[in-house]
């Protein structure tokens, strides 16, 4: 029997993804769209300020794809983990990974531990 997908991780991979679009098109226009060096300086700047949070962004979506494909729990909490990392690393866009954080959360909470296989115990104990 095939185990459900959870769909608060596939939520949070969505969200992940468009906001992960979204600062690419923002910070790809904001980064070329000055003719002057002070405004160049300024979204390099800015850039670099953004880019730790972006960078902890893109790992987190990649634990959530591996979360949901091979629907791993742990995953889903490192996933979590990152998201809010990159909430702290730059606090101003909190509210963009806030969703995905509690999500993630939440499902980890909700999915069940995989059974592991345990050895065989011996029988006769050796003195």
């Amino acid at each position: 029997m095939k185990k459900k997908r959870s769909n608060m991780v596939l939520i949070s991979m969505v969200l992940t993804a468009a906001y992960l679009i979204y600062s690419i098109v923002y910070w790809g226009k904001a980064s070329s769209a000055g003719a002057e060096s002070a405004e160049q300086v300024g979204a390099g700047l800015a850039m670099m300020l953004v880019f730790p949070h972006l960078l902890l962004t893109v790992f987190g979506f990649i634990f959530n794809l591996l979360a949901y494909f091979m629907r791993h729990r742990g995953f889903t909490l490192v996933s979590a983990i990152i998201y809010a990392v990159a909430i702290l690393v730059f606090m101003p866009y909190f509210m963009f990974l806030m969703i995905q954080m509690i999500l993630m959360f939440v499902a980890f909470a909700k999915l069940k531990p995989r059974l592991e296989v345990k050895p065989p115990v011996d029988s006769v104990e050796s003195a």
